[in-house]
């Protein structure tokens, strides 16, 4: 067999720096979810040639670590040859407890949307308990329906009139754009 090319990358040394900076404990300080979507954001500030985005998150993550968290990584079985999905899970498995899951998880499954709120408004704080969460489990389904039981008939007659009819009678994917697309301060 001929031997195989090895193609340098170059991360950029600002993008190390920070991640160097925000190294992650384990030690219950910084939710495990803020944690890797910092990691995401930064590694979508730049591209390297021939690695994939997962790459780039699975090279850095060894980084972003530090102490007990760095302890575990290092404890697993051979970790650089693991899918950064597979990371993924094995560091929330650690790291997000499954009481602090299932309580988030309730969180979402029985969101209520503020009085004062508009549907735009809501729509965000829910997306960001889901972005907390994203090991929830939960089908979109059931977050759209959920979130839209419970609305005020006020704003449930405005996305009934928005999707052309019946809200609950669309598929979830076009709910879900709705939903995406409603403008804060459109509706009193």
């Amino acid at each position: 067999n001929p031997p195989t090319e090895c193609i340098p990358f170059k991360i950029p040394m600002k993008i190390v720096e920070r991640i160097l900076d925000e190294r992650y404990a384990g030690d219950g300080t910084v939710h495990p979810s803020d944690h890797l979507l910092k990691l995401k954001e930064l590694c979508e500030l730049f591209k390297v040639a021939g690695l994939s985005r997962e790459n780039v998150k699975k090279k850095l993550f060894p980084l972003s670590l530090k102490d007990k968290a760095k302890e575990w990584y290092e404890l697993l079985d051979d970790p650089r040859h693991s899918k950064w999905k597979e990371l993924e899970s094995l560091f929330y498995s650690k790291f997000y407890h499954l009481h602090e899951v299932h309580r988030d998880r309730n969180f979402i499954y029985n969101f209520l949307p503020r009085d004062t709120e508009s549907i735009a408004q809501a729509w965000e704080r829910l997306k960001i308990l889901l972005l907390k969460c994203p090991n929830h489990g939960l089908p979109e389904e059931i977050i759209v329906t959920n979130f839209y039981a419970r609305l005020s008939s006020h704003y449930k007659d405005h996305l009934d009139a928005c999707s052309g009819g019946s809200f609950t009678s669309k598929k979830v994917e076009a709910n879900w754009d709705l939903l995406e697309t409603i403008q804060p301060g459109l509706l009193p």
